[in-house]
């Protein structure tokens, strides 16, 4: 049920393209949105604090978006970071379309040099997670750039 509920939401605020809760819900009038509990995009204003989106900040948007509660939001975000973070550490590649690809990488060993003394320090192998930005993402940034090929 909680897969079902995550991916549906996903899939719903993936529609809703810029906001736009008309493009989520063509039919829906101003009075079904408002009986739904539904608030517009344009009501909902986060506040920032040092430019930086928190947790709660993403929870409370998330739940005015999809019309839910914010300890259901709040589960959506918690699932959906688990989800992310256990299929990567699976080995599996985590592609979300239009925002990047989290995946790990395996690092080798190697030495490095204690900052006061410059003494050699062993540093072993590991793992590290890795984020990579999609090129529509890339391209909404920086639209002059060559990659970025218009259709």
């Amino acid at each position: 049920m909680r897969k079902i509920l995550l991916f549906g939401l996903i899939a719903i605020l993936a529609a809703c393209n810029a906001g736009a809760l008309d493009t989520c819900l063509p039919e829906a009038t101003d009075e079904d949105l408002e009986e739904a509990g539904i608030v517009s995009v344009e009501s909902v204003k986060l506040e920032l604090q040092a430019d930086t989106l928190t947790k709660s900040d993403i929870t409370a948007h998330l739940a005015a978006q999809a019309g839910i509660t914010p300890r259901t939001a709040e589960a959506v975000h918690d699932a959906l970071i688990e989800y992310i973070k256990t299929q990567a550490e699976k080995g599996y590649k985590v592609r979300l379309g239009g925002l990047g690809t989290f995946d790990v990488v395996k690092t080798k060993a190697r030495t490095a040099y204690k900052p006061g003394t410059r003494d050699p320090i062993q540093i072993p192998s590991g793992k590290r997670g890795r984020f990579s930005a999609s090129v529509t993402w890339k391209c909404a940034l920086n639209p002059g750039r060559s990659y970025c090929v218009v259709k």
